[in-house]
């Protein structure tokens, strides 16, 4: 398994803090690892990479309906990493699995990888190839 280098926002967080990362853009061009506007894809994690055990938490987002959708979608944080924020509280953006309250979370001692929905696709069955189902040649 290869490890990157990710550059990491040099302040103190609470434990529930996770901090954006966006993959560097030779990274990202490697793995096709892009948003709806063309930034290189962006995750929260901790500033501390230092747990043992991880929760990982892909977000639900719902593919674009239409090629309009998608356009308008890029403009906004569910099709770009530039509308991220710089960070997020786990203890407020999911159903609770990702809560550093020891009360509330059996897993409040790991650490957290938050995974934005930010491409607005759609992946279903065996097709290897990219599918362009608005024909618009990706504009």
């Amino acid at each position: 398994m290869a490890l990157m280098k990710l550059s990491f926002c040099a302040f103190l967080a609470s434990a529930s803090t996770l901090v954006k990362r966006t993959l560097p853009d030779d990274v990202a061009a490697q793995r096709a690892a892009f948003a709806l506007d063309g930034s290189a894809y962006a995750y929260f994690a901790p500033e501390n990479l230092s747990a043992v055990d991880w929760v990982i938490y892909f977000e639900g987002g719902g593919e674009c309906e239409t090629h309009v959708d998608c356009l308008e979608r890029a403009k906004s944080s569910l099709g770009s990493s530039r509308a991220l924020p710089a960070t997020l509280d786990s203890d407020l953006i999911t159903d609770g699995v990702l809560s550093s309250r020891a009360h509330a979370n059996p897993f409040a001692a790991f650490g957290f990888v938050y995974l934005p929905y930010l491409s607005g696709d759609d992946w279903l069955g065996a097709q290897s190839a990219a599918a362009d189902p608005w024909g618009s040649g990706g504009a």
